[in-house]
Formats: structure tokens, C-alpha cells, sequence
């Protein structure tokens, strides 16, 4: 329960349609910070692409990605395209 409580703070940091887009670059050891934050499509401030780089990247460092993955595909306030891409990711790291 108290990992889903630190998750969920993270996730709400970066934004869960943003995590489950960007993933595969945040999960990307060989990408750097700065690499990802060119990869955001979205108006954020160059702060807030940071910030949310960072926060994704130690959400995934300290957590099992199944975990986050789970909350994410349970989340009640999240659009039908982030769940089944959410549903997705989950399936391919559940056997791994």
C-alpha cells in the first residue's frame, strides 16, 4: 500500500498520459535527460519537461514496473488510448 502511495505521488508529478507516451525513452538507459526532454511534443515549460523527466526516470529506477503499470491501468481518471497502451507495456514486462 505505501508503494502504491509514492507511485501514485510520482505518477501524478509526471502525468500518466505522459509516462505511458513517453516511456520506452524514459525506460531507455542510453537516452539522457536532456535527450527525452526534446522528445516532448506537449507545451510544457522547459522546467516542467525536466522535472517530469526526472521524476519518471526515479519512478522507474525505484519501482517495479508492473507496479506503476498497474496503478496506471487502475487509475479511474485516465482516457481509453493510456490504458490499453498502459495494458500493453504490462503484458510485455509481466513475464519479465
Amino acid at each position: 500500500m505505501e508503494n502504491t502511495v509514492v507511485i501514485n505521488k510520482l505518477l501524478n508529478r509526471v502525468g500518466m498520459k505522459v509516462f505511458i507516451k513517453y516511456f520506452e525513452s524514459f525506460n531507455n538507459p542510453k537516452l539522457t535527460n536532456n535527450d527525452i526532454v526534446k522528445l516532448f511534443e506537449e507545451d510544457f515549460t522547459m522546467k516542467s519537461k525536466i522535472s517530469r523527466t526526472s521524476k519518471a526516470r526515479k519512478l522507474i529506477r525505484e519501482n517495479a514496473l508492473v507496479d506503476i503499470l498497474e496503478v496506471i491501468i487502475n487509475a479511474k481518471k485516465i482516457n481509453l488510448e493510456t490504458s490499453e497502451k498502459a495494458q500493453i507495456l504490462f503484458k510485455n514486462y509481466q513475464d519479465q
